[in-house]
């Protein structure tokens, strides 16, 4: 009876293999035929600059480590103080980072020259400026360029920020390589990821919580890489490629999607969340006492997130947007709208007791906003990164 049922099975799963090696020819045929082959063959399992903005865990050569993410364009090695860290000089055709890591083409001297005022700014990726076309249309390209008028100085605004980061990173970030390049002054654009990590992790688990995130687990499934190759060759199909080619519309599949996947944010109750506040208030106290140590002004945003922004101003793809996130983790909205507001709170506590310190809270920058402004759940679009330019210009002016 057993051996019977194995054999029905087995020529089930041999027929739908005939039967998708037939559709894939047929496929091919059709392309060849109407002249769209070359095309096909060339569409990219995902669009380009999505892969360009996944991390890619490299050793110090450069060099694809084996058994991590190999599609992602974003390269990482990994570091004992922050856990990892952006490789470079790198470039592609949506950014450009410089040597030491850095959002720019520039390479910085650790001395600051004469007649330069310098903003270090920090986050994860919102601040990074993720899937943004270009270095350029990033807010802290946009900053720099309106604060040239500054009083005849030159104004640096130096992007450190890494995809991932919490304020924990962001802390080590400073105390290890930022103060040394004689900042005036230091924005960190947070919030979201310390929402996102669980309060159990150890200070020096957060790190590597963000490389197993953003390498796709390969730390706890030892066949991430099997699967991914797996993955890989199931989207190089002519079948796969066809119907997103032709149906789907090109870069329209689904949403972009950050680090994070709101499934990682759950289970929540409001004592986690509580939790999460505090060790996010926690690391901006640190912050705040190094800076103020250095006479150095800090400028903490809280960054907004699509659920934050009001639903009637939402535009057609935002809402299509929440939507899809909702019919992936129906909880994830209001776990947002709930949990989140802690975080601006804890913000503003911070700066009642530092005087150098200034607490933005952007959260609801973009509810007078009637055009689209997220490209996802937390990344903004170039309409966003100029409002956000817009909002931050009079807060910075006045500290330089």
């Amino acid at each position: 009876m057993a051996k019977s049922s194995l054999q029905v099975l087995g020529l089930f799963v041999l027929s739908l293999l005939v039967g998708l090696g037939v559709l894939e020819l047929l496929v091919r045929g059709y392309a060849l035929v109407t002249g769209q082959y070359a095309i096909l063959a060339a569409y990219p399992n995902r669009p380009p600059i999505s892969a360009a903005y996944d991390l890619r865990l490299v050793d110090q050569t450069g060099r694809v480590m084996d058994g991590f993410n190999v599609q992602g364009g974003l390269l990482i090695r990994l570091d004992p103080a922050t856990g990892y860290y952006l490789y470079g000089p790198h470039q592609n055709a949506f950014y450009q980072t410089n040597r030491v890591g850095f959002r720019d083409r520039r390479e910085f001297p650790l001395a600051k020259p004469k007649g330069v005022k310098r903003i270090m700014v920090t986050g994860g990726s919102a601040a990074f400026g993720f899937l943004a076309t270009a270095n350029e249309q990033v807010f802290t390209q946009r900053l720099e360029t309106a604060l040239q008028t500054l009083g005849g100085e030159r104004v640096e605004v130096i992007n450190a920020a890494a995809p991932g980061f919490t304020s924990r990173q962001e802390l080590s970030l400073l105390v290890n390589r930022l103060l040394d390049y004689e900042p005036d002054l230091v924005l960190s654009l947070s919030g979201f990821n310390d929402f996102s990590r669980s309060s159990q992790l150890r200070d020096a688990d957060l790190a590597l919580d963000g490389v197993e995130r953003l390498t796709a687990g390969v730390f706890t499934h030892l066949g991430s890489w099997g699967q991914e190759q797996g993955d890989a060759l199931f989207a190089s199909l002519f079948v796969i490629k066809g119907l997103r080619y032709w149906y789907l519309k090109p870069g329209e599949l689904a949403p972009a999607q950050g680090p994070y996947r709101p499934q990682s944010l759950l289970p929540l109750d409001a004592s986690e969340m509580r939790r999460r506040a505090a060790r996010y208030e926690t690391s901006l106290q640190r912050m705040a006492d190094l800076l103020a140590a250095q006479d150095v002004p800090l400028v903490v945003a809280v960054q907004p997130t699509l659920y934050n922004r009001a639903y009637p101003r939402l535009g057609p793809n935002e809402v299509a947007f929440a939507r899809w996130y909702e019919g992936r983790d129906p909880a994830f909205p209001g776990l947002v709208q709930a949990g989140y507001p802690l975080f601006a709170q804890a913000a503003q506590r911070v700066a009642g007791e530092h005087p150098q310190m200034v607490w933005v809270d952007l959260t609801r920058m973009f509810d007078g906003v009637a055009d689209e402004v997220f490209l996802d759940y937390v990344h903004f679009n170039d309409q966003g990164h100029e409002i956000l330019t817009q909002q931050l210009l009079p807060i910075l002016r006045p500290l330089l």
